[in-house]
């Protein structure tokens, strides 16, 4: 159901709440309420689905040279989400492709990718999702893989630190020993993913984390070894202006 209709249901319910000013189409913010969502049936029969914001706003930024790249997938496409447990982009990514494509969500996480199964089949999405548990470094390689996808998201594992709000706990985790594991762990899965694009295609690395070693520093060192990519700006309102980095 579009965004208006769910809005428009969730006021019945007394739900507090109101369509996103950044993807007004897609995502209804939810201010109050959440229980009588819950026991309204909404989500068991699939009508909506609950998910951050940040599922739709999958974007990779580099300040430095004014370059945001969005997945924007397509209808009929063959869209891989290497990095994809607990699923919520790539829910979001075969939920914009009018029931036509592929959508297939790699990881290490089994029980998630089996929510991540189980959630696709509530939203009627199982004929495009489907699953694979594997380290995407491996996964990446195989010959059937190879060239194979229009678009390859990487929401690469990382420290976090983007939404210290929500886990306040990490403020007192991460050292600076981690933060350099996780670089190299990055550089990793973005070389070995982007054996997966066909030519012609789209590579969409993101994190949860504002350091710019884990950012921009990534998809510059990416870019140095792989001259057979180019970073290129994303459609013209594909991504909000509010989400872009500063000239």
């Amino acid at each position: 159901a579009s965004s208006e209709i769910i809005h428009t249901k969730l006021e019945a319910l007394g739900v507090e709440c109101a369509v996103s000013p950044l993807l007004p189409r897609e995502f209804v913010r939810i201010t109050g309420g959440m229980q009588l969502l819950v026991e309204s049936g909404l989500l068991r029969e699939g009508e909506c689905a609950v998910q951050d914001e940040s599922a739709g706003l999958a974007v990779r930024g580099r300040a430095r040279m004014q370059v945001v790249a969005a997945l924007a997938p397509q209808p009929g496409e063959r869209i891989a989400d290497v990095c994809a447990a607990p699923g919520g982009k790539a829910m979001f990514a075969a939920g914009r492709m009018l029931g036509s494509g592929q959508v297939v969500a790699v990881d290490t996480n089994e029980r998630r990718l089996f929510a991540l199964q189980k959630a696709a089949k509530t939203q009627g999405l199982e004929g495009m999702v489907s699953v694979v548990t594997a380290d995407a470094r491996e996964w990446s390689g195989r010959q059937e893989n190879l060239g194979a996808f229009d678009r390859v998201l990487v929401d690469a594992p990382c420290s976090g630190l983007g939404v210290l709000s929500k886990r306040a706990d990490l403020r007192w985790q991460r050292t600076a020993e981690d933060v350099s594991e996780l670089q190299q762990l990055q550089d990793e899965i973005l070389d070995a993913a982007s054996a997966a694009v066909r030519v012609g295609g789209v590579l969409v690395y993101s994190t949860c984390s504002i350091e710019p070693e884990e950012n921009d520093e990534r998809v510059e060192a990416f870019l140095t070894n792989h001259p057979e990519f180019v970073a290129e700006a994303p459609e013209a309102g594909a991504v909000p202006d509010e989400v872009l980095s500063p000239s």
